[in-house]
């Protein structure tokens, strides 16, 4: 029969045997350094820097890894609600207080989801998480505030629609008229072209209603 003491030698060799195998990381990745203009203008790109220092005792085990770039319109990242403006690839290992410095350029959304105002950009070495690392929170580095305006820009409204006769049939001439004025702060640049739908509703669907121009 097994005694007590076999049980105890069991347990024990079987603990050194897994310890053994466990191996920890010793790399740290940190960004110890954001350098962003003070303005920038939505619509046109932005030139952007940072530094990542390994501050661990050994080499990263990985060899690549991705830095990931927001625009936050606070200084928390929130990947679920910043705007992704880019990822950056880094390419060889880090030796210990090794650093490099990235740098990229980066298209400024322009859309009616932002208007002047403060933001901040936020990069995070190591996005996807390629490089094992002893701590996770000093991957991610916020700039200070930017003031970000919005250009002047057209913006066109249709009015004054007429569509006469206002009874027709099937495969009748109609005449449709219409009044299209900039309402925006800058003039409009090229040509532009107008689309006219026969819709059953109110609500413009391009999926279900007709195109007749």
């Amino acid at each position: 029969n097994e005694t007590n003491n076999d049980r105890a030698n069991d347990w024990n060799n079987d603990g050194v045997a897994d310890l053994t195998h466990i191996v920890l990381p010793v790399e740290n990745l940190d960004v110890t350094a954001f350098n962003v203009p003070p303005t920038a203008t939505f619509g046109n790109s932005v030139d952007l820097n940072w530094i990542v220092k390994n501050v661990g005792s050994g080499t990263t085990a990985a060899t690549a890894w991705y830095d990931q770039v927001w625009l936050s319109a606070d200084n928390t990242l929130n990947t679920s609600t910043d705007y992704n403006l880019g990822i950056v690839y880094r390419s060889g290992a880090l030796a210990p207080l090794a650093q490099y410095i990235a740098s990229q350029t980066f298209n400024l959304p322009l859309s009616s989801s932002f208007t002047t105002g403060t933001y901040y950009f936020i990069v995070k070495t190591d996005t996807y998480g390629n490089a094992p690392e002893t701590s996770e929170t000093d991957n991610v580095e916020v700039s200070g505030p930017v003031t970000i305006t919005v250009p002047p820009v057209p913006n066109i409204t249709i009015s004054n629609v007429v569509f006469d006769p206002v009874n027709t049939f099937t495969n009748q001439n109609v005449s449709i008229t219409f009044t299209a004025n900039n309402i925006g702060s800058d003039a409009t640049t090229g040509n532009f072209h107008n689309r006219v739908w026969l819709s059953t509703d109110t609500s413009l669907n391009t999926n279900a209603d007709i195109m007749l121009a």
